[in-house]
């Protein structure tokens, strides 16, 4: 009974934004009752897919994914695979973004991605390079 209602409480968190980003009442309820199925009824593992980098700029990158679950998301990122830095995501979501900041022209970042709902998982053993201009 425990975890039936720890499953019941995290569902009801993960349904919390997207429902209540959406104005329509029928659109809330649909929202609501596919995440609480994706957090308590679906058996399968939290998954990430479809790791990116979406753009390059002179000092930064953005960083995105998606997951099979609505689920928290961190990138650890940095100039070698001890990574040092990291961005954590806020909200739960299914497409995660990052922005990394801060990195220099001509060097080479390594990163991996991270999300946690019913599991934790990550992905490793990116890298990007920030061009000179």
């Amino acid at each position: 009974m425990k975890k039936i209602n720890e499953g019941f409480s995290l569902a009801m968190l993960s349904a919390r934004k997207p429902v209540d980003n959406s104005a329509n009442f029928i659109e809330r309820a649909k929202l609501w009752l596919l995440t609480f199925e994706s957090v308590v009824l679906d058996p399968a593992p939290t998954q990430i897919s479809e790791v990116m980098i979406e753009e390059i700029g002179s000092n930064y990158a953005i960083v995105s994914w998606k997951t099979n679950h609505y689920a928290w998301g961190k990138v650890n990122y940095g100039q070698d695979l001890s990574y040092g830095k990291g961005v954590l995501l806020s909200e739960r979501e299914k497409y995660h973004q990052a922005k990394l900041t801060n990195l220099e022209p001509g060097k080479k970042y390594f990163f991996e991605v991270m999300s946690q709902n019913k599991n934790y998982v990550y992905d490793a053993f990116y890298t990007f390079e920030i061009p000179v201009k």
